[in-house]
């Protein structure tokens, strides 16, 4: 709870974004160093998780009136458990008052071409943490529509050259502003 609350706070006062950067990134990283470490602090990890997770949906869920008609897609690469970063950026989308859908981790590619094709987002993000995770050949199954969303590979993950007209984003603000220019901002 207390989590929540802090988390909560920062967003209100300062926006997700900065609250990710600067609050949430660096207790991850450290959390992330204890594991390599010492071999603990995972249930940590998952918990703190949790927790972001809700604060992040609170926001989503206070948006009204979105501008944008299309919503986005935000997924995670097939085997990506690591989804913690779409929810940040569906928050941080819901601040700029575009909709979106996170459809979480481990999103398989069948059912992310049912997705795109079903809904006609302006926008498809596939997050990858690691590098096992962020094949090219996901993002080449991916159907062709008219009008063609824009199509990013975020996070770290991505180390192949990308099929053409995929973007690459590497960190939330790039994807936050590649995102807000594809739905209209």
């Amino acid at each position: 709870t207390a989590v929540t609350q802090i988390v909560s706070d920062a967003i209100a006062e300062r926006g997700t974004i900065w609250t990710w950067e600067q609050v949430i990134a660096p207790v991850l990283i450290g959390l992330g160093k204890r594991w390599e470490t010492h071999g603990d602090a995972i249930e940590t990890e998952h918990l703190l998780t949790d927790s972001l997770i809700t604060s992040f949906k609170d926001v989503v869920n206070k948006l009204r009136h979105p501008i944008n008609p299309r919503a986005v897609l935000l997924a995670c690469a097939p085997d990506e458990l690591h989804s913690l970063p779409t929810f940040v950026l569906a928050a941080a989308l819901a601040e700029r008052r575009v909709s979106s859908k996170t459809l979480g981790p481990r999103v398989p590619v069948t059912a992310l071409v049912s997705a795109i094709r079903k809904t006609g987002p302006a926008a498809v993000l596939v997050w990858s943490q690691i590098s096992t995770t962020g094949k090219s050949s996901t993002l080449a199954e991916l159907p062709i529509l008219r009008p063609s969303p824009l199509v990013i590979a975020a996070g770290p993950g991505w180390q192949d050259q990308l099929p053409e007209g995929v973007m690459r984003s590497r960190n939330m603000t790039d994807a936050l502003n590649q995102i807000s220019a594809a739905a209209g901002l």
